[in-house]
């Protein structure tokens, strides 16, 4: 990070914390700082909602698009989720009936 920059944190599916030197912060004037999206959108009127919609809309196929990586048979939800437990950044998964054995979801669809 350049000298005076800002870093956001808007994730945590590593459940690690995040690490910052005292001699970046203090001297080259880094800074941490926490975004959840949720309080964002509470200020914000409903037209500015729908403006940022038509704005952010078209990037949802792909760049803000969710990847799957299994398909699990509802009957299998334990294992699923130990699953995703262990590969929460891979991507996630799928608990559906119209499964009977664990498939991988080809990326991209």
């Amino acid at each position: 990070m350049p000298d005076g920059s800002t870093s956001y944190i808007y994730g945590n599916l590593s459940m690690k914390n995040s690490e910052a030197s005292q001699f970046d912060l203090i001297f080259k004037k880094k800074k941490i700082k926490g975004f959840w999206l949720s309080t964002q959108l509470k200020r914000i009127t409903k037209e500015e909602l729908l403006d940022m919609y038509k704005i952010i809309g078209p990037f949802y196929k792909d760049v803000l698009g969710t990847k799957y990586t299994k398909k699990y048979p509802l009957a299998m939800v334990s294992e699923a989720t130990r699953f995703y437990l262990k590969h929460m950044s891979d991507g996630k998964i799928l608990l559906t009936n119209n499964v009977t054995q664990i498939e991988d979801v080809a990326y991209p669809y």
